[in-house]
């Protein structure tokens, strides 16, 4: 009976072993996932794609349809880049592009600034982006921008973007569009000749047949003269207006992270600040996360309270019925004490 009794209890144990761990194992699921979704801001933005900074910077100005248009393939932003300074391209075709990443603690005052940035150096906003957090979970709000400012403005601008925010990443590129641009023209030339000649011979044209001929290939010349036409328009206005965009993001606390050049101790007290840093922001968001689902929380630990509960009794109940079953030794009678004395 006892040792019936100790088997019970062994799988007793064993099980309540069990049912913890696997009590535990969803507890810790539950901060992975609070985990992940802190590093998740929300997306609350006016567009459905985030822009990378510091992309090709004509896709703005798309390329007209016709392949002569675009021979160099500049406005559709399949050219490659290479850095460059804005100062030494005044009397060229060099289209400026730059990229930049930036961080502040107080995004409200790195927007003002950047407005008044943007209005110094007399450029203006192509486009604009903002996110303002989630409802749980990371909150930190981030915006990207495009900016365009006169080239003659591009390398001020970019000294003085470091007043606005820590600056976390920056890139610059040229192109030289020189070649694509001349070609450009002299196709433009070469179809305002072949346009006066055609208008000559419409002038002089009789027969019905020669004349609708002329105004056909007319038109087909009118639209590529436009279409030359926009294009140079659009190299103008990339070439004239340096194009800057900027990812600017709110966060606790700027980011500044020690070079391989600097001493050991000072690498490893900038790890250990900010792995303390990154748990302190993770149990916070935890913290958050179990706040705005508090509901759903308080709702499973119920039902895995109950159960337990019922896991218990029938463990309970089983133990009881197999103690019931078990039959009880009967005393040896007076009859076969007598007869194992006598066979003594």
């Amino acid at each position: 009976m006892e040792d019936q009794t100790k088997t019970e209890r062994v799988l007793f144990m064993k099980r309540f072993k069990l049912l913890s761990t696997l009590l535990l194992l969803v507890c810790l699921t539950l901060s992975l996932a609070a985990c992940s979704s802190a590093s998740y801001s929300g997306e609350m933005t006016n567009s459905a794609s985030k822009p990378e900074a510091g992309g090709a910077s004509a896709d703005f100005a798309p390329a007209p349809s016709s392949a002569p248009m675009d021979p160099g393939g500049i406005l559709d932003g399949n050219y490659s880049t290479s850095a460059g300074s804005g100062s030494y391209y005044e009397n060229t075709k060099v289209i400026l592009t730059a990229g930049l990443s930036l961080q502040s603690t107080d995004f409200d005052g790195a927007v003002a600034a950047l407005d008044a940035l943007v209005n110094a150096q007399k450029g203006y906003y192509e486009s604009s982006e903002y996110s303002y957090g989630g409802y749980y979970g990371s909150s930190a709000r981030w915006g990207h921008f495009t900016v365009r400012v006169p080239r003659e403005n591009y390398q001020a601008f970019l000294s003085a973007v470091g007043d606005v925010a820590h600056v976390t990443r920056r890139n610059t590129g040229t192109q030289d569009v020189g070649e694509a641009y001349y070609d450009a023209e002299l196709h433009l030339a070469t179809l305002k000749t072949k346009h006066e000649r055609l208008l000559a011979l419409l002038d002089k044209a009789e027969l019905m047949e020669d004349i609708i001929s002329l105004e056909s290939a007319l038109s087909e010349v009118e639209y590529q003269i436009q279409q030359y036409t926009s294009t140079l328009k659009r190299y103008d206005g990339l070439i004239d207006f340096a194009t800057i965009r900027l990812d600017l993001e709110e966060v606790v606390r700027v980011t500044e992270n020690p070079t391989e050049a600097d001493p050991l101790h000072v690498r490893l007290g900038a790890a250990l600040s900010r792995g303390w840093n990154d748990f302190c922001d993770g149990a916070a968001d935890f913290a958050v996360w179990v706040a705005y689902n508090l509901v759903g929380v308080v709702i499973f630990l119920a039902i895995l309270a109950i159960a337990i509960l019922v896991l218990v009794r029938v463990l309970r109940g089983r133990r009881r019925r197999r103690g019931q079953a078990q039959p009880i030794p009967q005393p040896a009678s007076s009859s076969s004490r007598s007869g194992d004395e006598s066979k003594q």
